[in-house]
């Protein structure tokens, strides 16, 4: 998924809903979307977060569910604005939950590990 695919995919400037596009991977260019706000990259086929993850300073709401991640970045409680991640669906074992759990203790971000609906 390369910015310049993402610039023409959505009309909205500060969400893109990108779920059910058998996505891999997410380009580094991803660091280009600083007002992004909303991003929904659940059911799709990701197995990585860039570390570049840490330049979306607006996003509050990042879904991930359903894709292959076995781990996120530390870069990701870089982001001072998040307050929902849906990690729901995915490949990670019960240690690395516990901890991104810790990673988010004393934040304002609630991280979802159960399907939303």
């Amino acid at each position: 998924l390369t910015y310049s695919k993402l610039q023409h995919r959505s009309l909205i400037p500060f969400k893109y809903y990108l779920e059910n596009n058998k996505i891999t991977s997410i380009n580094s260019d991803i660091k280009s979307l600083i007002n992004l706000k909303v991003l929904t990259l659940s059911n799709n086929k990701i197995v990585n977060i860039p570390l570049e993850i840490k330049y979306l300073q607006a996003l509050s709401e990042l879904d991930l569910e359903n894709n292959q991640l076995s781990s996120l970045p530390y870069e990701i409680t870089k982001l001072p604005k998040l307050r929902r991640l849906y990690l729901a669906g995915n490949l990670f074992s019960e240690d690395e939950k516990e901890k991104i759990n810790s990673w988010f203790k004393d934040s304002k971000c609630k991280i979802y590990w159960s399907e939303k609906f």
